[in-house]
């Protein structure tokens, strides 16, 4: 389980940083170097808002996960002891049939 958590969240990773990468940007002047940079700053901003929403949506995942364990494992309880009572009834069933004389 935890190493299916760990390659959704490189795969949530990876998506945003792919959206990130692919975001419209502006065009800016080439021999003006000092006017680039402050473009750059939005984007970083952009990241770590993404960055957070993802440790948000990878809380909530882990959540929903834990949420299926719990209920893969009331089902599982609930499994066995309707086995172990179908069991039981059985061997009631057998001893009832063997106490009754045959004619």
């Amino acid at each position: 389980p935890k190493e299916n958590t760990a390659m959704k969240r490189l795969a949530l990773v990876a998506t945003v940083l792919v959206l990130a990468a692919c975001e419209k940007k502006e065009a800016a002047p080439a021999d003006n170097a000092a006017a680039a940079t402050p473009a750059m700053a939005p984007a970083a901003a952009a990241i770590d808002s993404a960055a957070k929403k993802m440790d948000s949506l990878a809380s909530k995942v882990d959540t929903a996960m834990k949420k299926v364990d719990t209920a893969a494992a009331k089902a599982m309880d609930a499994g066995k002891k309707a086995m172990d009572a179908g069991k039981s009834a059985m061997d009631a069933g057998k001893a009832a049939a063997a106490s009754v004389k045959k004619p």
